[in-house]
């Protein structure tokens, strides 16, 4: 059996937000990040506000082209998504800013933030407000 590294990990914090830290940049680690949305799609409750805290720190952006591609085939398959907050923990804000103009084509009902790596604690408050 062939093992795959991790390069994207998740945990379910204790106040229900889903933290996904890429540690990785590459396309493993956006397939890695997609199968855990996959996972956390299907077992969330319906009209619950899902709440992202991504943290690229570690290791950056994954491939922008490759990243892009494979949003949007996996947001295709799903008709009506929760509404989502996600907050974006960052050390280049040149790359996020440009990825956040690239999400904004994906058009989905996702509320989202970049937050410089110093302001990690603002970012959870921000996710946390109702």
């Amino acid at each position: 059996m062939i093992e795959t590294e991790l390069q994207c990990s998740y945990a379910r914090l204790e106040n229900d937000v889903h933290q996904l830290v890429f540690l990785k940049s590459s396309n493993v680690a956006m397939d890695q990040c997609l199968a855990h949305l996959k996972r956390i799609y299907a077992e969330h409750p319906s009209g619950e506000r899902l709440k992202y805290l991504i943290d690229m720190r570690p290791a950056g952006l994954p491939p922008l082209r490759y990243t892009m591609s494979a949003l949007r085939t996996f947001f295709a398959a799903y008709d009506d998504l929760p509404e989502t907050r996600a907050a974006y923990i960052y050390e280049s804000s040149a790359l996020v800013r440009m990825g956040q103009t690239l999400l904004d084509f994906l058009r989905l009902k996702t509320e989202r933030r970049p937050f410089p790596s110093a302001e990690e604690g603002q970012a959870m408050a921000w996710l946390l407000e109702e």
